[in-house]
């Protein structure tokens, strides 16, 4: 598309370089009462890097309800040598009480200070939540596991489901995805036809455990990673108590989470 010029204007310039300057700062300053007053906010700023090392990150987590079956979906951002990779995994089923991690990738992370920055202007006070933050880099080796139980068929409840993969090298991120504590109203189909539930989500949250030489330095960051999830409980089933992994405390995680208990 063409676009006409834009209308030709007159260029006043100005006598003295200091003027200038002055009046380009017009816009953060104020007088108020003869008292010259400077707007300005506080943001988090990225500061100096601490410390790469390479974990075993989950990027999809899954539950299945005992008894019952679940279809999910997920898409999320990788960033390996060539730079970010958007990956799609689709139609994935499972069945009969299975926990499934969906999806783990060896990533490297780059822990970083985080520090509170005073900036000119007007605008919203965002201080830093906490000291530190990490960020992914290109993985030197990229090894990839879609599918892998964390825990086995016939679990009636994810209470006791593993917060790390340690089966593989290197270290493991830690992770939440085993039932805590009810948040949802439990789902009962005793007496009943089968039932299905939906639910979706855009990420959870991950602990990285940097080794510095001296100390672990735990830093959480969210996984980007938008899921769908379609929970089917069998009729005459049982009755399954619901962890909205998002609602609790401590770190979030993507789905739901189940414990059993019979008609």
């Amino acid at each position: 598309m063409n676009r006409e010029p834009y209308p030709k204007r007159r260029t006043r310039y100005l006598s003295h370089p200091a003027l200038a300057v002055a009046i380009g700062c017009v816009v953060a300053l104020g007088v108020v009462g003869g008292t010259l007053i400077v707007s300005s906010h506080t943001s988090c700023g990225v500061g100096a890097a601490i410390v790469t090392e390479s974990f075993w990150t989950p990027y999809s987590l899954t539950n299945a309800p005992y008894l019952g079956s679940t279809n999910y979906s997920a898409s999320f951002a990788l960033f390996e040598r060539i730079g970010p990779t958007q990956v799609t995994l689709s139609n994935g089923t499972l069945g009969a009480g299975n926990l499934s991690t969906g999806y783990f990738e060896t990533q490297n992370w780059t822990a970083y200070t985080l520090t509170n920055q005073s900036e000119v202007g007007s605008g919203v006070d965002t201080p830093c939540l906490t000291g530190y933050t990490a960020i992914p880099s290109a993985a030197p080796v990229e090894i990839s596991v879609d599918g892998e139980p964390l825990q086995g068929p016939g679990n009636t409840s994810n209470l006791n489901e593993p917060t790390s993969f340690d089966e593989h090298p290197p270290a493991s991120a830690v992770f939440a995805n085993g039932f805590v504590s009810a948040n949802l109203p439990s789902i009962s189909t005793c007496g009943r036809p089968a039932e299905s539930q939906s639910f979706s989500s855009r990420g959870f949250d991950v602990l990285l455990p940097f080794e510095t030489g001296q100390t672990t330095l735990s830093v959480v960051v969210t996984i980007i990673s938008t899921e769908s999830f379609q929970y089917h409980f069998p009729a005459d089933g049982g009755t399954w108590i619901v962890d909205d992994l998002q609602d609790g405390p401590g770190m979030q995680g993507p789905g739901l989470a189940f414990s059993w208990e019979p008609c």
